[in-house]
């Protein structure tokens, strides 16, 4: 194949030569450009707007975390965890989330 093609190209004039590898280069460079620098400037430029989105969200959630006093803040302490049995704790951190529960067996 490969002789083939080098057959044919010394079987051009000059001419035709030069026009041939102008025309072979700017295909390669046509391909370089569309074909691998534009979908990775792209892609580059995507990743920068999914990075400055969640750089703003995390910003507005530590607002939100410093604007919510302490007291807001529901957690369970070890003392109530110490005195209820556990299928109690379960039910009720259930049913405060929305959960229905019927029965509960162990």
């Amino acid at each position: 194949m490969i002789r083939q093609i080098s057959m044919w190209f010394t079987g051009l004039s000059m001419r035709e030569r030069i026009l041939v590898g102008v025309a072979a280069g700017l295909a390669a460079i046509v391909t370089i450009i569309f074909g691998i620098a534009m979908p990775l400037s792209a892609a580059v430029e995507e990743r920068k707007t999914a990075y400055q989105a969640s750089v703003a969200r995390l910003a507005r959630i530590e607002a939100q975390v410093r604007a919510k006093p302490e007291a807001a803040v529901n957690r369970p302490t070890l003392a109530a965890a110490d005195t209820a049995p556990l299928d109690l704790l379960i039910t009720q951190s259930a049913t405060e989330i929305g959960f229905k529960l019927d029965k509960s067996e162990a």
